[in-house]
């Protein structure tokens, strides 16, 4: 058994440690109140740029009399590069060629955050064998969080790293130079596709990895016409609704980046107060365990002292 000084040595070591994992907790759910009014007003400014979007598409087809599917969906992808399918046949042989997937993966720069990273870079990894496993798949890895970079980065999988994404506070400045990069690729046609693997935002206690499609947008001829049997009577637009849809579909797009990283950063704050409220609790419960065996060796060195004195009083008296 540990002598009395050694316990008493670990308890203090393990206050200490309870001491920074309480300061941390503190910090973190200080920094979520942050990101969860970031993520309340992001999300509603999503939905409401997609909804008018969606109305003012629905209006200028009904305008040229799009009514055949074919023809209004061509129209659409001619609108805005962003909502273009790339074409698969190779210009020169005319066989369908490997299609370019950008991937993001979304994790935390640092650890401490619980199953965070763990949950996340799973997900990822079993996806990437996944689209390796297709063999007609080419794909192009991005990251947003050094642990996913490393993450791939051991296995020889190099990939694109956007550094300092968390450091300090969250913006769309950060966010839309990201996005700006990434549909650049996709208008040059480096890449045909791109999705993001992140982690949604539920509550401090709850958080969902999620794999989600960003490029080309998913505008399609039936979500445009469902919308428009609940129109209200039409708007006036100045300048003409096509100039401003152009400028919405690309305010839609850095939008989505935006809510996608204050999603990460939420659940990364979310999992790291729950891990070090856990962390602190386990400590004190270590404390008091040590706690019982320093005084329980303390009597058990006090109880020795005491027969060890009364036998010497014997023998004396002997």
């Amino acid at each position: 058994m540990a002598s009395l000084k050694d316990i008493r040595r670990r308890i203090a070591s393990v206050k200490s440690t309870q001491q920074i994992t309480k300061a941390m907790k503190v910090v973190a759910a200080s920094k979520l109140r942050r990101a969860q009014n970031a993520i309340s007003g992001a999300r509603p400014f999503a939905h409401k740029v997609e909804e008018i979007t969606l109305r003012m598409l629905s209006e200028i087809l009904e305008e040229k009399k799009l009514i055949a599917h074919d023809k209004a969906q061509a129209f659409l992808e001619s609108l805005h590069p962003l909502l273009k399918t790339p074409n698969l046949l190779d210009p020169n042989t005319g066989r369908e060629r490997n299609k370019k997937v950008g991937l993001l993966v979304v994790s935390a720069d640092r650890g401490l955050c619980g199953a965070y990273n763990s949950n996340v870079l799973r997900f990822a990894w079993r996806y990437y064998q996944e689209l390796k496993a297709h063999g007609n798949v080419d794909i192009k890895l991005f990251f947003g969080g050094k642990r996913g970079y490393d993450h791939f980065a051991k296995r020889g999988i190099p990939g694109m790293f956007f550094a300092d994404i968390f450091t300090g506070r969250l913006t769309s400045t950060k966010t839309d130079a990201i996005a700006k990069v990434i549909t650049q690729q996709f208008l040059n046609g480096e890449i045909d596709s791109f999705k993001v693997i992140y982690t949604e935002f539920k509550s401090a206690l709850v958080q969902t990895v999620t794999l989600k499609k960003l490029l080309p947008l998913d505008i399609s001829v039936d979500g445009v016409a469902r919308l428009s049997n609940a129109l209200s009577p039409p708007y006036i637009y100045e300048p003409s609704q096509e100039e401003l849809v152009r400028g919405l579909i690309s305010k839609q797009v850095s939008t989505q980046f935006y809510k996608v990283f204050a999603d990460s950063f939420a659940s990364e704050l979310g999992s790291k107060m729950t891990a070090m409220d856990n962390a602190t609790r386990n400590a004190g419960k270590m404390i008091s365990s040590l706690t019982l065996t320093a005084n329980r060796v303390r009597q058990a060195a006090i109880t020795t002292e005491l027969m060890e004195i009364i036998g010497g009083a014997e023998a004396l008296k002997g």
